[in-house]
């Protein structure tokens, strides 16, 4: 993939480098913007060959861009989401689940991470399900889709 030339995609590029860099994920289980699967693999299969609840596989893509005009606020809002292996016979209070989700969105916030002209992003994390019946043992983390009320905004003045 081509890197970004604009602040956005480059800020896009800088999200998912930061999720690749994070234990547990790694850039193997890191996707950005649209990533079609092999017929071979099976999404749900490869979560399920995971740690439970300290792996996972994280999405990022650029939503929206925000802008009042020329050298005004602009706002950055993204797609993400966790993914994670749950075990699925036996309950779980899920605190490492939540911790793992946690200590990314930590990272994905920690100005330290980025570099000059780059700006952290403010996350809201969602839990939108977990399906240990289907899914066989999957919890999804919303960072951004909106589906559980996860946000991912990037201010870039």
């Amino acid at each position: 993939m081509a890197a970004g030339t604009r602040p956005e995609t480059k800020t896009l590029d800088k999200i998912c480098a930061l999720a690749a860099a994070h234990a547990g994920i790694t850039a193997a289980r890191v996707s950005q913007g649209y990533k079609r699967w092999p017929e071979t693999d099976n999404f749900d299969k490869l979560v399920r060959a995971q740690t439970a609840e300290t792996e996972g596989y994280f999405w990022a893509a650029l939503k929206s861009v925000r802008s009042n005009g020329q050298g005004e606020l602009a706002i950055l809002s993204f797609y993400a989401e966790l993914v994670v292996k749950v075990a699925k016979d036996s309950s779980s209070d899920l605190n490492a689940a939540w911790e793992f989700a946690l200590s990314l969105r930590d990272q994905l916030q920690a100005e330290a991470n980025y570099g000059n002209g780059e700006f952290p992003a403010r996350i809201t994390i969602g839990l939108v399900s977990i399906d240990a019946v289907q899914g066989m043992g999957i919890a999804v983390f919303d960072f951004g889709t909106g589906e559980a009320g996860g946000s991912m905004e990037v201010a870039d003045p």
